[in-house]
């Protein structure tokens, strides 16, 4: 009888014992997904704030180009161009903020919604690169070369020599060539692939934790 109450005994501790570590276990978990969940935020604010910055720049960007091309002397044609350029690339940047805001409000309820969400703000960074952005800077590269060479009002200064008209019409070239490719490269890699880098680890810790 004794050992049987004895044997009793020991099996209540153990169960105790289980209780206790599967308590642990439990809040542990807990603690795990909460610190996950912190960090989908904390990556998703980055994604927030970069869409803000874009929308800032772009919007920046319009005001200056309204003053900018009035001194120049760009052809009308290419200023429509690249203001047409400008209102999708602000169209667009809006659509993403829009996308990323709801992904973040959407941890908390439905996180194969809010992946999705990142998915197509993946997708749409995509499209636009390839699609949209790199034909652009093909495009105006070529059309504006083209204008410095064919438009005579194009850095024209009152009074000046048909010599010195040439050599600014140089260095503007070279200056827009290097600026283009340097634009292009910040914007590859500085906003681009970090934006998806972002995307795709944001992603990997929701299917971590759904």
């Amino acid at each position: 009888m004794d050992n049987e109450n004895f044997n009793n005994s020991e099996l209540e501790d153990l169960r105790r014992q289980m209780s206790m570590l599967q308590e642990r276990i439990d809040k542990g978990t807990t603690i795990s997904k909460n610190q996950v969940e912190r960090a989908i935020h904390s990556g998703l604010g980055k994604v927030v704030k970069r869409e803000v910055m874009s929308i800032i720049i772009i919007l920046a960007t319009i005001v200056l180009y309204s003053f900018v091309h009035q001194w120049i002397g760009m052809s009308t044609g290419l200023v429509w161009f690249v203001q047409l350029l400008m209102v999708v690339a602000l169209m667009c940047e809006i659509h993403l903020l829009y996308e990323a805001i709801k992904a973040e409000q959407g941890i908390g309820d439905d996180l194969i919604k809010a992946s999705e969400r990142l998915l197509h703000i993946k997708k749409v960074c995509q499209v636009w690169l390839r699609f949209i952005g790199l034909p652009f800077l093909v495009v105006f590269m070529a059309w504006f070369l083209y204008d410095m060479q064919t438009n005579p009002d194009f850095l024209a200064v009152p009074g000046e020599t048909a010599a010195e008209h040439l050599n600014a019409i140089r260095g503007a070239s070279v200056g827009g060539i290097i600026g283009a490719i340097a634009g292009g490269l910040i914007g590859y890699f500085g906003v681009y692939r970090k934006q998806v880098k972002q995307i795709d680890e944001i992603r990997r810790q929701i299917d971590d934790l759904s």
